[in-house]
């Protein structure tokens, strides 16, 4: 399997590759301890998170949708989805990127959107023990009362992956409804402005 195809397999897996589940070790909701949460708030109010931000805006203004072997950053355009991988660089502090996973969650939240479900999945691959945690939002409900449905940014996943303990990637998808009981998506570009504040 070539770059590209890991790459995209990374982005949006097969029902072969969801299916299989020999090796999950642990598959659970995410529950963070009270001194995370205390922590992450002492960081995202020091604003200790520019550093980061910058990195993967740097890489947004400059996308591509042409995968190469020493991109960081993919972005993902369909006319149904539209969304980023970014690759951490060596050496960044597992606390810090799994702060960023949050701080990326708090300010979609922020769009008036709700956690429809968290999800930290532990698993064996090949060599390494590869930890995932995800989050699926969806806009509040208030916005799914009267059709068409305002969809906001769409049903959004935010997922952070890591290796063996280092930091992998950070993945941020959002898929969208066309039919005509929804109202057409706000643009990704904006949701993408509002993330990246620094």
């Amino acid at each position: 399997m070539g770059f590209l195809d890991k790459l995209i397999q990374s982005i949006l897996p097969t029902e072969q590759a969801v299916e299989s589940s020999s090796n999950i070790l642990v598959k659970k909701v995410i529950r963070r301890s009270e001194k995370y949460k205390s922590d992450f708030e002492v960081w995202r109010r020091g604003q200790n998170y520019n550093f980061n931000v910058r990195a993967i805006k740097e890489e947004w203004e400059t996308r591509s949708e042409i995968a190469a072997v020493e991109a960081n950053f993919f972005y993902y355009n369909s006319p149904q989805s539209k969304g980023f991988v970014y690759y951490f660089e060596n050496g960044v502090p597992q606390e810090q990127a799994s702060f960023l996973f949050e701080l990326f969650k708090y300010r979609i939240i922020e769009l008036d959107y709700a956690i429809n479900h968290s999800e930290e999945e532990i698993k064996e691959d090949q060599d390494w023990i590869v930890s995932k945690e995800s989050y699926y939002l969806k806009p509040k409900l208030k916005y799914r009362k009267t059709a068409p449905f305002n969809q906001l940014y769409g049903t959004i996943r935010i997922v952070f992956a890591s290796k063996d303990g280092a930091p992998y990637y950070i993945k941020l998808l959002a898929n969208y409804f066309s039919d005509r009981s929804y109202q057409e998506p706000y643009s990704f570009e904006e949701l993408a402005e509002h993330l990246f504040v620094f």
